[in-house]
């Protein structure tokens, strides 16, 4: 009925229609080169055009229209291709694969103030945590709830491949796990208390316990995980074939250790007495580290072994490092740089998926350059065919099909959904308590402006910059407390007194003296 009323009225009311709804709900703006006027051609101007900056412009505005348009609440989340799959049966069956790409699709979201559309993920992991606690109980013994690799509209947790699936996609416990950091950084940059008390933290709660129960002891007494996989990679086993079994994955300790951590930090936040917060401190604290390899390089396994593929187009080891902040260079100097030397060896190319993640790492070591190189090549035109399933080994990378879909190939959603979190993070960072205006800004972004990003904790930024200096930026309080804001910018932190439901104005002038740390009232609006 709803199609057939829609196919009587004027395309032109549709139409205004459609954008009226679009600005209700968006609020965040890029004009990365300046804002423009006018229109441009899709083919010309955009696939095959020249003006790199317009083509980061519009990657992430049609990034979150796309993920605004496939994802509302009370409807179903965005899955790999989003509404616009055409086929009974579909790439992968359009459903949620949770080992990166649905989790992906909603990084944006918190930082584009896109809360209608983050609904639905919501809606779709508390289904999964229903499911997930006869799955745990069943297979595991473990308290909480578990998810695999795969889910679905109502809420698939166990493995999937009835069997028969390769075991570097079809058996790995952390699914459930990754998506509730998709939760907290909802609350995190909103800041909702209401919402983190509600519905987040009984999922992250579950969770915990069966991480917890999960954990086993090593020979050396730390906390590990076994039997592991590192999403869908491969390494040559001792009889010098190709498996996917090992110890304790990094991916696992990255995981558990942030849930872990942000878990803790949750009961702070809501003032409870969780008995769970004890078994948790002892778990973290006896977490096996993150370790080196022999070329210095951030350890996938728990060993060094011969990878299958070298370039793997998957970022497992690097969760902490994007899009979770346990791997810092603030916090784990060392550990960092063998992380940046692990993204080195993973080399440029990609699909669609994996250049968005290598454009937020990127973002994460201050390498605004290398990015944007990555974001220009992951911009190209796809000129293969569209249909066929492309090869997973690096011989061929995807690119963006005539309407600008990114495919694999064949169209996964996840990129176009992907590039604007990896712009975003180009322009303000917020992880460890920090804003940090134009941390990794690409040299040839001369000038530019960004309003609307979230940052951690209820806070809005809207930001400008010419010659790739900053020319000013406004914190917008929407906590309604007073606070001091602690912001860095080129290299310089200082500490910024925001009064609560009020803004305060900055300007690259005000870094330039890094020892007059206080910025007052003057500045307050």
């Amino acid at each position: 009925m709803r199609a057939d009323a829609a196919a009587h009225r004027a395309s032109a009311e549709l139409l205004a229609e459609h954008v009226a709804d679009r600005r209700r709900i968006a609020r965040a703006r890029f004009a990365i080169g300046g804002r423009r006027e006018g229109t441009w051609n899709v083919d010309r101007d955009v696939l095959h055009g020249e003006d790199a900056l317009l083509k980061a412009t519009i990657a992430a505005e049609y990034g979150a229209y796309l993920l605004s348009s496939s994802s509302r609440a009370g409807g179903a989340a965005a899955n790999l291709q989003g509404i616009w799959n055409d086929r009974l049966r579909p790439a992968w069956s359009s459903n949620y694969t949770i080992n990166i790409n649905t989790q992906m699709n909603y990084w944006a979201a918190p930082v584009l103030g896109l809360d209608d559309p983050m609904e639905p993920l919501l809606a779709l992991v508390e289904r999964v945590a229903r499911t997930g606690t006869d799955t745990a109980r069943a297979l595991y013994g473990a308290r909480g709830w578990v998810a695999h690799h795969n889910t679905d509209l109502w809420g698939w947790s166990l493995p999937v491949g009835m069997g028969h699936g390769a075991p570097s996609w079809a058996i790995w416990m952390m699914g459930g796990v990754w998506l509730t950091h998709n939760l907290w950084d909802a609350y995190e940059i909103g800041g909702d208390l209401a919402l983190l008390g509600s519905r987040i933290w009984p999922l992250m709660r579950g969770a915990v316990e069966f991480c917890l129960d999960w954990l086993v002891p090593g020979p050396q007494g730390t906390l590990r995980t076994t039997p592991s996989t590192s999403p869908e990679n491969s390494f040559i086993g001792p009889d010098g074939a190709p498996t996917a079994i090992g110890l304790t994955a990094a991916s696992d300790l990255s995981l558990i250790q942030g849930l872990f951590e942000r878990a803790l930090a949750a009961i702070e936040a809501l003032g409870i007495d969780d008995p769970l917060g004890e078994e948790i401190d002892r778990a973290l604290t006896a977490l096996e580290p993150l370790s080196v390899d022999a070329d210095g390089r951030l350890r996938e396994w728990s060993a060094d072994v011969v990878e299958v593929e070298p370039l793997h187009r998957h970022l497992s080891p690097l969760i902490g490092m994007y899009p979770l902040d346990t791997l810092t260079r603030e916090r784990e100097p060392s550990l960092f740089d063998a992380g940046v030397r692990l993204l080195d060896a993973r080399g440029a190319g990609a699909m669609g998926w994996s250049w968005a993640w290598k454009i937020a790492l990127r973002a994460r070591t201050g390498d605004g350059d290398a990015a944007a190189a990555l974001l220009d090549e992951a911009l190209t035109p796809f000129e293969g065919d569209v249909t066929r399933h492309g090869p997973v080994d690096g011989s061929e990378w995807g690119g963006l099909l005539p309407n600008l879909f990114s495919t694999h190939p064949p169209f996964q959603i996840d990129g176009n959904l992907g590039f604007p979190a990896g712009i975003a993070e180009l322009l303000l960072q917020s992880h460890g308590g920090v804003v940090r205006l134009l941390p990794a800004l690409p040299s040839l972004w001369r000038v530019g402006d960004a309003q609307g990003l979230g940052a951690r904790t209820g806070l809005v930024v809207d930001l400008a910059w010419r010659d790739g200096v900053l020319t000013g930026a406004r914190l917008r309080d929407t906590l309604g407390a007073d606070r001091v804001v602690v912001v860095e910018h080129a290299g310089a932190r200082i500490d910024v007194r925001l009064p609560g439901g009020s803004s305060v104005e900055l300007t690259a002038e005000d870094f330039t003296d890094a020892a007059s740390l206080a910025i007052g009232g003057h500045h307050a609006r």
